[in-house]
This record gives C-alpha cells, sequence and structure tokens, in this order.
C-alpha cells in the first residue's frame, strides 16, 4: 500500500544544568528540522516544560510526555529482565507506550540511549549508542546498584528490537558486532556534532565581567578539561601529573576543570587540597555554553585522561577551536584519528609530563590544521542529515511493501 504520511516521534532529553546531553539533543534537533522533505512528518516530544518551551520558541512542532508516578516505578522494575517480560505476558503498558500508540508514531528517533525505547512495544524505533564502556571499563561506577546488569538488559533488548542503530565511531560498531553479534547492516556510523561550535559561530556577546571574576591565570599555558565528574573521567591522573610538575618547580601550566558532580567532585577536590596544588587548579562546577567556548577560545590546549569513549565530544571540540588534544592512548583505534591527538599512557602521569615539557619540540600548527580539516570532514552536517534520511526512506519503504 502507498505511505500518505509517516508519523515520526524525535524524543529530545536533558536539562540546561547538564549542558552534554541537552547540548547535543539541541543541535540534533536544529540539523533534523532542516531534513526538509522529512520536516513536516516530525513530532518532537519532550520531557519537562523548559525544553518544551525551548522548541516552541524555535517554531518545531512539539509535545510533551511526563513521567507519571506509576510509571517512573516501572521504569525501575523494567530494567529487571524476569519482570518486563511478566509485565508483557500480563499485557501492564508503561504510560509512554500508551503515549506513542495514543498519538500514533509509527517511528521513534531516539538520540541518545534512552531507557524509554524499552517501552516502544509495537512502536518501530532508532537507537543511538553512544558506548560500551560498562563492558570494558574496570570503574567500579558501571557495578553500583546493577548498572553492569541494567546496561546489559538493556543493550540485549534495544540492539535487536531497534529498526536502525546509530553509534559514534566505527570502533563502537565493531565492539557491537563483535560483543552482541548485532547485525553490522542496520548500524549507521554517525559522528558526535557539538553545539559549541553552532554557538561560537553565532558570536555571542560574553560575559566578560563574571568571566574575569574566575581569576584564571592565562598568562601561563592552561590546560582545559570539560568534563563531569565521573570516576571513568579520571581527574586524578592530572592531579598526579600537577603533583610532579610541583615537585620540579615547574609553575608555568595550569589546569582548568569545568563539569558537574557525578559522584567523585569531593574527591577531586579534597586531593587537590591534600597534595596543597590550589594554585595550579582552577574548577568551575558549571559554566554555560558562552563561558565554555570562551575557555576553548583562551586556553593553551585541552587534557582528556578518559577510559571512556572512543570519541568524547570534548575531542571534536578541541579539533574545532584548534587547541592541541592530550588523549588516552589506544583508546582509539583509528590511526587518521590518531594524527590528530597527542596520545597519553594514563597509566603513567610522567608521560604527559614529558609530553607538556616537550611540547614545543612538536609541529602544533600541523596537528592543529590535520585536526581541524578532519573535524570538518567528519563532523558535516550534511553527512548527518543524509544518514537520518536514509533510515527514514528504509522506514517508508518498508511500511509500503
Amino acid at each position: 500500500k502507498k505511505i500518505v504520511f509517516m508519523k515520526v516521534g524525535i524524543l529530545f532529553e536533558g536539562s540546561p544544568m547538564n549542558p552534554g546531553g541537552f547540548n547535543q539533543s539541541l543541535i540534533s534537533t536544529l540539523i533534523l528540522n532542516e531534513i526538509i522533505e522529512f520536516r513536516d512528518n516530525f513530532t518532537f516530544i519532550t520531557l519537562d516544560e523548559s525544553s518544551n518551551h525551548l522548541l516552541l520558541e524555535k517554531n518545531l512542532n512539539v509535545i510533551i510526555y511526563k513521567n507519571n508516578f506509576f510509571s517512573k516505578i516501572l521504569n525501575r522494575l523494567y530494567s529487571i529482565d524476569y519482570l518486563k517480560k511478566l509485565f508483557d505476558k500480563l499485557n501492564i503498558k508503561h504510560s509512554f507506550t500508551k503515549f506513542l500508540n495514543k498519538n500514533n508514531f509509527e517511528i521513534i528517533i531516539f538520540l541518545s540511549p534512552h531507557q524509554l525505547s524499552l517501552y516502544c512495544l509495537d512502536v518501530n524505533f532508532v537507537i543511538n549508542i553512544w558506548d560500551i564502556d560498562h563492558k570494558k571499563s574496570p570503574y567500579p561506577e558501571h557495578h553500583i546498584n546493577n548498572t553492569f546488569e541494567k546496561r546489559e538488559n538493556f543493550l540485549n533488548y534495544v540492539l535487536f528490537k531497534s529498526f536502525k542503530i546509530i553509534v559514534a565511531h566505527e570502533q563502537i560498531k565493531n565492539d557491537l558486532v563483535k560483543l552482541y553479534k548485532c547485525n553490522p547492516d542496520k548500524i549507521l556510523v554517525q559522528s558526535f556534532i557539538s553545539y559549541l561550535p553552532y554557538v561560537a559561530n553565532k558570536k555571542i556577546k560574553q560575559n566578560n565581567s563574571k568571566l574575569l571574576s574566575y581569576q584564571i591565570p592565562f598568562h601561563k599555558k592552561i590546560l582545559f578539561y570539560p568534563a563531569t565528574f565521573w570516576p571513568h573521567k579520571n581527574h586524578k591522573y592530572i592531579i598526579d601529573a600537577a603533583i610532579i610538575l610541583k615537585k620540579k618547580s615547574i609553575n608555568n601550566f595550569h589546569f582548568l576543570f569545568c563539569g558537574s558532580d557525578r559522584g567523585n567532585f569531593d574527591f577531586i577536590k579534597n586531593e587537590i587540597e591534600k597534595n596543597e596544588l590550589n594554585k595550579l587548579f582552577t574548577i568551575i562546577p558549571f559554566a554555560s555554553n558562552e563561558e565554555v567556548i570562551f575557555f576553548y577560545e583562551n586556553v593553551f590546549g585541552v587534557v582528556m585522561p578518559t577510559t571512556g569513549g572512543p570519541t568524547n565530544l570534548p575531542l571534536y571540540e578541541s579539533f574545532f577551536f584548534k587547541k592541541p588534544i592530550f588523549y588516552t592512548k589506544d583508546l582509539l583505534n583509528d590511526e587518521n584519528l590518531k594524527k590528530a591527538i597527542i596520545e597519553i599512557d594514563i597509566k603513567d602521569p610522567i608521560d604527559f609530563v614529558n609530553k607538556l615539557l616537550n611540547i614545543d619540540n612538536l609541529d602544533l600548527d600541523k596537528i592543529k590544521s590535520y585536526a581541524y580539516d578532519y573535524y570538518l570532514k567528519v563532523c558535516d552536517k550534511e553527512i548527518y542529515k543524509k544518514n537520518y534520511k536514509s533510515i527514514l526512506k528504509d522506514f517508508e519503504l518498508a511500511l509500503s511493501n
């Protein structure tokens, strides 16, 4: 039969107070809305009033979904595999399932690995999988409160139930195929696209008075780490390197941390104070997009000793802002991408210190130029639109058969 109209829901999640996921949803939304062929098919699903208001201001077709109390309980219970099967058998439906059916959605695009994808049931969906760090990282955060088991149950459902899967790098695709026996034909590779370059290109005026109040010593070489304080972000490695610099009486470097607490903030702050490193660090728990852009534009470089990945937003942001980035050695198996970074051994802080002290021996202009060209090549919104158009055309074809 001929399909006259296909209703596509796009889940917009996140809060401005947690800018990483929020900004990712926002830039994805803005780019998707540029797909003219399907723009009239899109309904953006928000989860709170602030996001709903924001998208309405941008003249988008928006509908809000609010979790009720019963659904919040089901969210927890559904993460237990045998209970989910029991609920399905008893036809106990989550409010999101009812919401989708009531609004006659035929396919939902999840811009993140969102738990609500578990409740699509009869509705097709596309899922973004950012990483499988719980499978590869030794950090205990992946094993608290049954996190490992919950992620496994989630992946083992969405990887096989979804219509298509989107990942940020070929390495993640290979991992999904190898570790989960996932069908490679349903996986598309789409690099992260950061919202910050979009804001930077608009040349929004900075609030310089607030920026000056941070008293960041920009006369020194500032190393910027914009990351939430999770254990796997490995801020401790930078502290260990700073201890070595202090012992060597090297004081021309300064470290700038910017990110919200995810359980490790107090530990990092205490480590800095215990080792009397306050003069080497500035910590800003929350900064606006404009402030983060200012930091990127004025720091010497970026450091990211994370165990999570293989790619992360600050990686591509450093490329765009033409800043050298010290990045975890062997986290990437992409030789082209390795040419754009300075690899550091995160088991050995002396390696990072040596890279800093010998930085003048590197051709930084060449590295930064290569990285910027790489960014333009892979973080292209036309590629992004092409990927999503191909998914929607495939689904349209499947419906019409």
